[in-house]
C-alpha cells in the first residue's frame, strides 16, 4: 500500500500492446505513436506496442482505393483503475483511522496524511481508458469506376472563389483538443493560399483518369450521347494544424454535372471534403494537401447514388426514341447544281448571342443543323436567311448520337440542298464549307479545300477536312463539286502545333439518325 503512494497502477502500466487488422485484405497499415514519422505494421504480428502518453495515428492503403487516416483514442475502459480505486479507498479508510493516532505529529511524519496522499493520487492520477486490446479498421472504400458502358466524365472548369472571410486557420494544442474540435487560436483572412486553378484543374482530371471515366481511346469528338461536363468550385478552406504535430484542411467544394454543350444543371451537390492526415514532414505546399482535398471530395461525388441515372449509356433510349418515328418525306425538288448556288441553301441559326449554321434540305422549311447549335433551346432559335428574313423555328427531332437536329420553319418555296447519301468519300477529294463563321453578317460563307481523312469516334465515322472552318460554321454544309451535300460540319479541332482540322458527320447517316426519306 506504501508503494501505491508512490504512483497509481495505472500510470505504472500505461504501456500495452494492440493487434490492429484491416477489413480490406491485402492493404498497408502505417502507425504512429510518439514521433515524426508512420511506421509500417509487420503483417505477420500485426501487434504493436502502444503509449497511453501519445495519441496513435493510424493510415491504411491500398491501390485502387482510397487512402484513409485514423485518429485512435483511448476509447476502452482500463480495468487497472478498478485497483486504484480500491487503493483510494483502503488509504482513505487507514488515514482516518489513523489520523487520531498520530495527531499530534508533525504532518511531515504523520503516516494519516502519508495515506491519504497515496489515496488522492491513486484516485486522480492514472487513467480510466487504455487503448483497446485489438482495433479492426473498417473496410477501404474502392475508388468508384466507370460502367463499362456508361458516358465519360470531362472537367473543364474549376473556380476558385475564396473571399477572405472563406479561409479559416485553426490551431489546436494537442491531438485531444483537436478531436473535440477545440481550437486554441482561430483566424479568418490571414493565411495566403497558394494555388494555381489550371495546375489544380490538372491535378483533378488526372484524378479523374484514375477512375477510368476519362475517355482514354483519343475519341476527336465528345458530345452529349457519350460525354458529361463535370464543373467544380472551391467556396470555402479551414487549415487544422496541431502543434508539432499533424495537418489536415477542410474544404467546402460544390461539383455540378451538365451536358456538355448546355448551361444547364443535371445535378448539383456541395461536399465539405477533409483531406487525410499529415505530418509535417509529409507535406510541403498548399497545393499538395488541397489536391489530396479535392482527390476526397471528388471521390466521393463520383459515388454518390443520386449521379448514376445521369451517367447511363443513352445509346438504346436513343435508338428507340428514333426507331419509333414515323418516316418524313422531304420535298427536295428544284436543288442547286453547283457549289455556288448550294451557298444559298446554307443559313444562319441563331441562339442568343450564339451563331450557327443549317442546311435547307426541302422546299417547305425543314433544316438540318447539330445539337451543338440548338441546345434544346426552340424558344431562342431564329433562322436567317441569305436575303436576311429572320423567322421563328421549331425542333422537330433529335439524335444526340450523331449530335444531329432537324429543324422546321413554317415556310415554303425554299431551295433545298441535294442530300448525296454515297460512302464512296475518297481522300484527296475537292470539298466546300458553307456556313456563318461566327458573326452573321458574314453568313454564306465560301471556303474550299479537300477531303484529308476519313475518321471515327464512339463508332461514328467522320470526315476529315483542311477546309477552312470557324465556329460558326457548327452546323453548315460540307459540299462536293456538284454542290451536293456530302456533310455535316459538326465540329472544329484546333491546336498550337499543326493547322486546324474540320470534321463533318456524312449525309448517309441522316436517314439513320433522323428518319427522313427523299434523299438521293
Amino acid at each position: 500500500m506504501l508503494l501505491s503512494g508512490l504512483e497509481s497502477c495505472s500510470l505504472i502500466f500505461y504501456n500495452r500492446k494492440t493487434t490492429i487488422t484491416a477489413s480490406t485484405p491485402g492493404s498497408e497499415i502505417y502507425y504512429l505513436n510518439g514521433g515524426q514519422k508512420y511506421k509500417k505494421l509487420d503483417t505477420a504480428a500485426n501487434t504493436i506496442k502502444v503509449s497511453k502518453i501519445n495519441w496513435l495515428l493510424i493510415k491504411n492503403s491500398k491501390p485502387g482505393y482510397q487512402t484513409e487516416t485514423y485518429m485512435i483514442r483511448d476509447s476502452a475502459f482500463n480495468p487497472k483503475k478498478i485497483i486504484d480505486l480500491g487503493l483510494s479507498l483502503a488509504c482513505f479508510v487507514s488515514g482516518a483511522m489513523l489520523m487520531e493516532v498520530f495527531y499530534d505529529y508533525d504532518p511531515i511524519e504523520n503516516p494519516a496524511y502519508f495515506l491519504l496522499a497515496s489515496g488522492f493520487v491513486n484516485l486522480v492520477f492514472g487513467h480510466f481508458t487504455h487503448y483497446p486490446g485489438k482495433i479492426k479498421l473498417p473496410e477501404l472504400k474502392p475508388i468508384p469506376r466507370r460502367n463499362g458502358s456508361g458516358r465519360f466524365l470531362v472537367i473543364d472548369e474549376l473556380k476558385v472563389n475564396l473571399p477572405p472571410d472563406s479561409i479559416c486557420e485553426r490551431e489546436y494544442q494537442n491531438l485531444r483538443f483537436y478531436s473535440l474540435n477545440a481550437a486554441r487560436i482561430k483566424r479568418f483572412g490571414k493565411k495566403s493560399v497558394f494555388y494555381n486553378d489550371q495546375f489544380l484543374l490538372a491535378d483533378l482530371n488526372k484524378m479523374l483518369a484514375a477512375t477510368d471515366f476519362t475517355d482514354t481511346t483519343n475519341s476527336l469528338i465528345q458530345n452529349t450521347y457519350n460525354s458529361v461536363r463535370i464543373n467544380a468550385e472551391i467556396t470555402s478552406i479551414t487549415f487544422h494544424t496541431v502543434i508539432r504535430t499533424q495537418n489536415s484542411i477542410t474544404m467546402g467544394i460544390r461539383f455540378s454535372l451538365h451536358e456538355l454543350n448546355s448551361k444547364k444543371e443535371l445535378y448539383s451537390r456541395y461536399i465539405k471534403a477533409k483531406s487525410q492526415i499529415f505530418l509535417p514532414d509529409q507535406v510541403n505546399t498548399d497545393k499538395e494537401i488541397i489536391s489530396s482535398t479535392l482527390e476526397n471530395a471528388l471521390f466521393e461525388f463520383l459515388s454518390d447514388s443520386a449521379i448514376i441515372p445521369f451517367l447511363r449509356s443513352r445509346e438504346d433510349e436513343i435508338q428507340a426514341r428514333i426507331d419509333s418515328l414515323p418516316d418524313i418525306v422531304l420535298n427536295n425538288e428544284n436543288h442547286p447544281t453547283d457549289y455556288t448556288g448550294a451557298m444559298h441553301s446554307v443559313v444562319t441559326i441563331q441562339r442568343g448571342e450564339i451563331i450557327g449554321s443549317g442546311c435547307i434540305v426541302s422546299s417547305d422549311g425543314y433544316i438540318i443543323t447539330t445539337k451543338g447549335v440548338t441546345n434544346d433551346n426552340a424558344e431562342e432559335l431564329s433562322v436567317i436567311f441569305g436575303n436576311a428574313v429572320r423567322k421563328k423555328c421549331s425542333i422537330i427531332r433529335v439524335n444526340e448520337k450523331f449530335d444531329l437536329v432537324l429543324l422546321k420553319v413554317d415556310t415554303t418555296g425554299l431551295t433545298p440542298l441535294r442530300i448525296n447519301t454515297s460512302k464512296k468519300i475518297e481522300v484527296g477529294d475537292e470539298t466546300f464549307a458553307v456556313g456563318t463563321p461566327e458573326y452573321d453578317a458574314l453568313n454564306q460563307s465560301l471556303s474550299k479545300g479537300i477531303i484529308s481523312g476519313k475518321r471515327k469516334s464512339n463508332n461514328v465515322s467522320y470526315i476529315q477536312t483542311d477546309v477552312s472552318i470557324n465556329k460558326g460554321c457548327n452546323g453548315g454544309a460540307l459540299l462536293n463539286a456538284k454542290g451536293e451535300l456530302i456533310g455535316i460540319i459538326n465540329e472544329r479541332l484546333f491546336s498550337t502545333e499543326y493547322e486546324g482540322i474540320g470534321f463533318a458527320i456524312p449525309a448517309y447517316y441522316l436517314y439513320e439518325a433522323l428518319k427522313i426519306k427523299g434523299v438521293k
